[in-house]
């Protein structure tokens, strides 16, 4: 196996995983690599035949301090914070989940690097990830049923007898209609992880819908995206950002529970609350979402 395979099959969604546990990008400094002969015998082993491999020609200047986190969002073997995980069955679970949806993760974790884009570009990465989520943790809605296969059949047929010149347009037309909408999409979602974005956001409705705005007004250039304000803009990338690491804990199985108890980790879900409220205070105005839960 080369190098280059290593990184990406193993190394990458490593680094993603920390990334998702700290909160902060994080990445590997050094490779190393050696040959295994099959022994469980760790002992009769030692000291083991090993190279470090360098990966990042920028790691020899390492500017910073190593940054160490008195407060993850899950700890390991660690009572004392909550929630408390076992190493040894999340991160095969984590490898198969990032198996499964792996370009979403490259969208989502690519957010947290310092290289992460302009504001307009982190924001429809982000969109985009949320999307690519959904298409990813149910791809069989990806696939026609019969029942569409048969619907669209008979209204071509209807189209093909009373308006033929319509009817090549209308086969191109809906031949994709089966797929979901994009607010169909995030509603999904939303409801997978119990709402618990409600008491971030204030109205989920009215953030599902401006998410769907900014993804079809940067992706198509419309000039109705010049109105928002920079603080919309960031607000809407911090929570869209943590919905989508919300939906990754919910699927490696964190409960509504555990969620909530590790996005308080430096206070996440209170500082991404803040920033919606300042951009959007209306969609606070309801008494139902007022209160922090």
């Amino acid at each position: 196996m080369t190098l280059d395979e290593l990184e990406y099959r193993f190394v990458r969604p490593l680094e993603q995983l920390l990334t998702l546990a700290t909160g902060t990008h994080c990445e590997a400094l050094e490779l190393q690599v050696g040959n295994d002969d099959g022994s469980d015998d760790l002992l009769a082993n030692w000291p083991s035949n090993s190279y470090a491999v360098r990966r990042r020609s920028s790691d020899q200047c390492q500017a910073e301090r190593p940054m160490i986190r008195q407060r993850m969002r899950f700890g390991m073997h660690c009572a004392a914070y909550p929630p408390n995980i076992d190493f040894g069955t999340l991160v095969p679970r984590w490898y198969a989940l990032q198996a499964q949806l792996s370009s979403a993760c490259d969208l989502i974790f690519s957010l947290r690097s310092d290289a992460g884009g302009y504001l307009q570009q982190q924001m429809f990465t982000i969109a985009s990830a949320v999307e690519a989520l959904h298409r990813g943790l149910y791809p069989q809605l990806e696939e026609k049923t019969d029942d569409e296969r048969a619907r669209n059949k008979t209204i071509l047929a209807a189209v093909k007898s009373g308006c033929p010149e319509h009817h090549e347009w209308l086969a191109g037309v809906i031949q994709f209609a089966h797929r979901r909408s994009y607010v169909f999409r995030v509603r999904a979602l939303l409801q997978d992880t119990d709402h618990l974005m409600s008491a971030i956001v204030g109205d989920e409705e009215k953030w599902t819908q401006q998410l769907r705005d900014i993804r079809d007004g940067i992706g198509h250039v419309l000039p109705a995206q010049d109105d928002m304000t920079v603080d919309q803009m960031v607000a809407m990338l911090d929570s869209a950002r943590l919905f989508a690491e919300v939906v990754l804990l919910r699927r490696l199985g964190f409960t509504d529970a555990e969620c909530r108890r590790s996005l308080e980790h430096h206070w996440e879900r209170e500082n991404v609350r803040a920033l919606v409220e300042k951009g959007f205070p209306e969609w606070f105005a309801s008494p139902a979402v007022t209160g922090r839960s």
